[in-house]
């Protein structure tokens, strides 16, 4: 009976590599791929070895397409493989490959996946909070495309990561992660992983992570507030759209996070009493407060506009679809620059701060609401800060805009005058003459008051800014 074939293990100066005969005698020299220990690289020799017989037998041994396949097979990542010997099987005519099973086992980005997607929530309720952060979707989209030696730290499996991976991506993490507590949340993330394997998955038995391992936390760096003139410029400014303006002027008002205002629905309000109430938020702390009068006669009027049900969210893009939160940053930035709000530290990054984003305006309310002697209790009542820490990091700003006389913001329905108004039609969005009447033209009534002429209405329907139309003769 005929020696099983198993091919032959050697050390080359860069890595492992595989012996096997394909045809005759002529043998080739695999390279294996660097994260198999050495158990693992004689296993992969064995199987490498079996699938170069199958195709001896098949007569397809001289086929330049199975050598690039047996290298395939060699440099594969233990996940990888059984996708490579699928390949090889349909090359075989279907016919099953002796390599055996080949255990498939979770990589790093398959744990990563199922927290984001909240799978590991709904399977393990009491110890997998649900995840809910577009944030975190992207860094682990950036770690998994970190490249470790030839293989993508998504492509990992999770019983083989190590130390020395979590090391190399901490080195490889993009330009822009340069302060402390941005690599401190990379840190967070593969650590949770890794900590998620352990318990409640069990697919490993340790975290071969130390305690030592996450960076220290640094000093945050300083982000700016809107002023009043500046929150009043864009909310009032008619080139900005209007559904981006209702959502940053209640951001700033109500102190909540932008995740939990874009999923707030309709049901959530209570716009007789005037208040609004959350229950499910990022730390699970069920809380409800007083809305500013100036905030609820605007969700009164946009209740009657519009008619919704109550599980209807309440901020929706223009079209009517859930808010995009894509680049919000960007977005929020260019509408102020619209607006002509163009303070150098909203714009631009400087050594220890950084320029305005969506979430600075809930900074924005902490800083004039204590600026203008609103109490911490009052503040975390609205914001859902847990400890005193947070809300002080506002101090400093909130004694600069009171001693400046900054005052407060204005009243959000006086700001947005242009909310209720209704949407026209494409086609009438042009001035044009009645040529049997001379003295007739379609008036177009500004959003803020006054007339406005052709190139006035064109600009503002390009921006998807509600205006009335009526005719008359010319005032």
């Amino acid at each position: 009976m005929p020696r099983e074939a198993k091919g032959e293990l050697r050390k080359s100066e860069a890595s492992l590599v595989a012996r096997i005969t394909l045809q005759g005698k002529d043998r080739l020299s695999l390279s294996l791929a660097s994260m198999l220990t050495r158990d693992e690289a004689i296993e992969r020799t064995e199987v490498l070895a079996k699938l170069a017989r199958q195709f001896r037998r098949a007569g397809m041994a001289s086929s330049p397409t199975v050598a690039k396949l047996l290298d395939m097979a060699a440099a594969s990542s233990p996940a990888m493989l059984p996708g490579v010997l699928q390949t090889a099987s349909e090359l075989l005519g279907g016919e099953l490959i002796e390599a055996g099973a080949v255990e498939t086992v979770a990589t790093f980005s398959d744990i990563a996946k199922r927290w984001t997607d909240g799978d590991l929530h709904e399977q393990h309720p009491d110890h997998v909070k649900a995840k809910d952060s577009e944030a975190d979707e992207r860094r682990f989209r950036i770690l998994c495309e970190i490249d470790l030696g030839g293989t993508k730290l998504g492509d990992i499996p999770i019983d083989r990561f190590t130390l020395d991976h979590a090391e190399q991506i901490m080195r490889k993490l993009p330009e822009r992660a340069k302060r402390a507590g941005t690599r401190r949340h990379y840190g967070q993330l593969i650590s949770r992983v890794m900590a998620l394997a352990v318990y409640p998955l069990r697919l490993i038995d340790r975290n071969p992570l130390p305690k030592g391992f996450l960076p220290k936390i640094g000093k945050p760096p300083a982000f700016p507030f809107l002023q009043p003139k500046e929150d009043a410029a864009l909310l009032s400014c008619s080139n900005v759209p209007v559904n981006d303006r209702l959502l940053f002027g209640f951001l700033a008002r109500e102190g909540m996070r932008v995740s939990e205002a874009t999923s707030l629905q309709w049901g959530d309000l209570d716009l007789e009493l005037g208040s609004v109430a959350l229950d499910d938020n990022k730390t699970d702390d069920a809380r409800s407060w007083a809305l500013d009068a100036g905030v609820l006669e605007t969700l009164r009027r946009l209740f009657t506009q519009r008619q919704p049900e109550p599980t209807d969210l309440v901020f929706v893009e223009g079209n009517g679809g859930s808010y995009d939160l894509v680049k919000a940053a960007e977005r929020l930035r260019k509408h102020l620059w619209t607006a002509g709000v163009r303070r150098a530290e909203l714009h631009e990054d400087g050594t220890n701060r950084r320029k305005i984003r969506v979430h600075d305006l809930r900074g924005t309310f902490v800083t004039i609401s204590l600026a203008n002697g609103k109490t911490e209790t009052w503040v975390a009542d609205r914001t859902g800060h847990r400890s005193s820490a947070m809300v002080n990091r506002y101090r400093r700003q909130a004694r600069s805009a009171k001693e400046l006389g900054l005052g407060t913001l204005r009243p959000l329905d006086q700001l947005l005058a242009d909310l209720d108004c209704p949407r026209i039609a494409p086609a009438t969005t042009q001035c044009k003459h009645d040529r049997s009447d001379e003295t007739t033209i379609k008036q177009v009534q500004w959003p803020l008051g006054g007339m406005a002429d052709a190139g006035d209405l064109k600009s503002l329907a390009s921006n998807g800014v509600p205006v009335r139309v009526r005719e008359g003769p010319l005032s």
